[in-house]
């Protein structure tokens, strides 16, 4: 199965229960593991699963935005510019969000609410807080590529 072209003739729930053997994992600073796939959005592209998952903003977001946990358990706008917040980057936010909220970020897959890419294009954490870039930061990362003029195929790790 390609989670991204799925075979039609797949239930929903076959589709689901491979995915959920495709956690993502996330170390937090107090030796504590847990998974960060909780769920699941279509965002219009009909029978494709984007997992997806939510967390407590501890600043305001913009969909699009990349994000990272911090220590304090919170999620906050990644950069590149410590090894701490590439570390812990863990998707791109999925809708505007405020402060104290719990707001959901994509982990994997696609995101389609962008417009001018140029597929092929890899995107990488930016030295802005939240901003992704074609060029690498202070510490490089790459953590997703174009595949459409609107679509990003976003990756934890590459």
């Amino acid at each position: 199965m390609d989670i991204f072209q799925p075979d039609t003739t797949e239930s929903i729930e076959d589709r689901l229960t491979s995915l959920e053997k495709r956690f993502l994992m996330h170390n937090h600073a107090d030796g504590i593991t847990q998974p960060v796939f909780v769920g699941k959005t279509n965002q219009g592209t009909a029978n494709i699963v984007i997992p997806t998952t939510a967390g407590i903003l501890g600043e305001n977001v913009s969909n699009g935005d990349a994000l990272y946990i911090k220590s304090d358990g919170k999620i906050y706008k990644c950069s590149s510019q410590t090894q701490a917040e590439v570390d812990g980057f863990v998707g791109i936010a999925n809708r505007d969000g405020i402060a104290g909220e719990t707001s959901d970020f994509v982990v994997y897959g696609t995101k389609t609410d962008y417009s001018g890419l140029t597929p092929g294009t890899v995107y990488y954490l930016s030295d802005t807080p939240g901003k992704l870039s074609t060029s690498a930061g202070t510490i490089e990362k790459k953590v997703a590529i174009a595949f459409s003029e609107n679509a990003l195929l976003i990756k934890n790790s590459f």
